[in-house]
């Protein structure tokens, strides 16, 4: 789905494809090739916005679930344990 040009393969053409309905499989690939930075834009993209994703439309939340699980360290079994997200649970907003 996204195997074109490299301005295809950026964070925010996988988060688009994702919210258009690709499927993980259909994006893993690029995923996968994706430069360090962009890389850690995607996941923490997916990681911000999966809950309010899953709210609307619980297939595009799973496969950013599935993305995260696959691919970042710090979302273990559906559970974040990474720096922002302890920062966010000590300083809740108002």
């Amino acid at each position: 789905m996204l195997d074109g040009p490299a301005p295809e393969r950026t964070a925010q053409a996988v988060f688009e494809a994702i919210l258009a309905g690709a499927s993980f499989e259909e994006v893993d690939s690029t995923v996968r090739r994706l430069a360090p930075e962009e890389f850690g834009i995607l996941l923490c993209t997916l990681c911000m916005v999966r809950d309010e994703v899953a709210g609307v439309n619980a297939e595009r939340a799973h496969t950013m679930e599935t993305l995260l699980g696959e691919h970042c360290r710090d979302y273990v079994h559906g559970k974040r344990n990474c720096a922002t997200d302890q920062r966010a649970r000590l300083f809740p907003s108002a």
